[in-house]
């Protein structure tokens, strides 16, 4: 008998997978750990697996070399143990993502199972994140950010929109491969409440995915003719979420709007991420090919020959009100970064050699005992010394920076195969103005991998562990979708 047929081994998966999202919801602890016992359950049921029915397309030979690239480069790299920490237990969610294609081909109910455990899990952070308005705490006593950020059971960790986002499009997918009755009345509710709870956490990234999905899915499930009503409906929503809480739409929109004019690009990132990314990309030019290993980037950002320090100088200089300033500059200890251009006292050196008045982060200065004249340049100000973080906070620049052109490779092949397959089914609806249920369920899927690597938002750690779960996790039911579109 396989132990696929086993009832008790049946009912245990379907357990664990009604309880995933309460793990996700816990933190990464527990998400990781259940994602790894798929390694127990991959030795288990090898035997029983059709890795060809599984494993549809390139995806098996895609993840083994990707793997074995990450590895390989995490040799090469200058942080070998701290790369391959990383890299040699990464194999743990492309098991996840075989083992889910393959219980989803064999376990008829694991597809409903996780449908009603999201939808139970949204309505208890909608209800929870709504006390936390209300009252400035949650139902268990978390309080608001200290940015009045609603982030319900997930604490500290802004992260509500994030999960919500990147989960909800995968639900709506799994949807279309249901019996469901009233089925648009249900996907519209699980998108409303998604909306919601997106809203309120404030989180930009998050909220610019759910526009994209909510938009591909009104397009692609009405006629034009309901078109307006349902843009009229949708802004009627929104304004309804800016009324709940104001301060989100003023993060949302207005900072970013305000943000966008410190750039001069055109996308949704701070000056800050754009001093990560020149970093990132000074530290790709250091080695083009292999990069500098997984979790490289926080070890390599603060070395001067990596810090955009020109671009920190010229964009945050401080010009002269009127001839003859003096300046007198206080700091926290290590804020701001500031470079001294021109002073103009006789008593400069004292002044300088005071560092309550001057700050601990003087790199150099000119001594110029000229009167300073109005509107020169005296000094360049700002709060960080150099473009530093824990990643680039960009998919894209992480790859470069950490797994070179090599490794990028993956990405861009990841990136093209997504979009063409997008485009694909995009070009049989122009065609046929009506998709089947499984070209609907892989296109939703497609676009929220698609999201979750775009190359012109900002990003978490691609090898967060956290993220990694619910991207494996999309990957493995868009896998499972691909086996049902040519088995059909």
């Amino acid at each position: 008998m396989k132990v696929i047929n086993n009832i008790l081994f049946n009912n245990i998966i379907k357990l664990g997978f009604f309880f995933f999202p309460f793990f996700l919801v816990s933190g990464p602890f527990l998400a990781d750990l259940f994602v790894s016992l798929f390694i127990i359950f991959f030795f288990i049921l090898k035997k029983e697996i059709n890795y060809k029915k599984t494993l549809s397309q390139f995806f098996l030979p895609f993840l083994i070399f990707f793997y074995f690239y990450i590895n390989i480069n995490s040799l090469l790299s200058d942080f070998i143990i701290i790369s391959f920490q990383s890299s040699f237990s990464y194999f743990r969610f492309i098991i996840f993502s075989i083992m889910l294609c393959f219980f989803l081909n064999y376990i008829d109910d694991l597809k409903k199972i996780i449908i009603y455990s999201f939808v139970i899990i949204y309505l208890i952070l909608f209800i929870d994140a709504s006390f936390q308005i209300i009252f400035g705490f949650n139902t268990i006593g978390l309080p608001l950010s200290e940015t009045d950020r609603v982030s319900s059971f997930f604490g500290t960790k802004l992260v509500m929109g994030s999960f919500v986002a990147r989960t909800f499009p995968i639900i709506i997918a799994l949807t279309y491969l249901e019996n469901i009755s009233y089925k648009k009345i249900v996907q519209i509710s699980i998108i409303g409440i998604s909306g919601y709870l997106i809203f309120i956490s404030a989180e930009r990234v998050s909220f610019v995915f759910y526009l994209i999905i909510t938009c591909f899915y009104i397009f692609l499930n009405f006629k034009k003719k309901n078109f307006v009503l349902l843009i009229l409906g949708f802004s009627m929503f929104i304004f309804l979420l800016i009324s709940v809480k104001p301060s989100a739409y003023k993060r949302l929109i207005l900072s970013t709007i305000e943000q966008s004019k410190q750039t001069s690009s055109i996308f949704l990132h701070s000056y800050r991420h754009e001093l990560h990314y020149l970093t990132a990309y000074n530290i790709f030019k250091d080695r083009l090919f292999f990069g500098h290993g997984i979790k490289s980037f926080r070890y390599l950002c603060n070395q001067s020959k990596y810090v955009p320090s020109n671009k920190i100088e010229l964009d945050n200089r401080v010009f002269a009100s009127h001839d003859g300033q003096l300046i007198f500059y206080t700091s926290a200890e290590g804020y701001p970064f500031f470079k001294i251009i021109k002073v103009s006292n006789d008593n400069v050196d004292q002044i300088l050699s005071n560092k309550s008045i001057v700050g601990p982060n003087l790199v150099y200065y000119k001594k110029n005992l000229d009167h300073v004249k109005k509107n020169e340049a005296i000094l360049s100000d700002y709060e960080f010394k150099d473009g530093c973080n824990t990643h680039p906070h960009n998919i894209h620049m992480q790859f470069i920076s950490e797994l070179g052109l090599l490794g990028y490779s993956f990405l861009i092949f990841f990136s093209f195969f997504i979009f063409i397959n997008i485009i694909k089914i995009i070009l049989k609806y122009f065609r046929t103005r009506n998709l089947q249920n499984k070209d609907l369920c892989l296109f939703f899927l497609l676009l929220n991998a698609l999201n979750s690597i775009n190359p012109f938002l900002p990003s978490g750690n691609f090898f967060n562990n956290w993220l990694s779960v619910i991207f494996y996790f999309n990957i493995g039911i868009l896998i499972f979708s691909f086996t049902i579109k040519q088995s059909k």
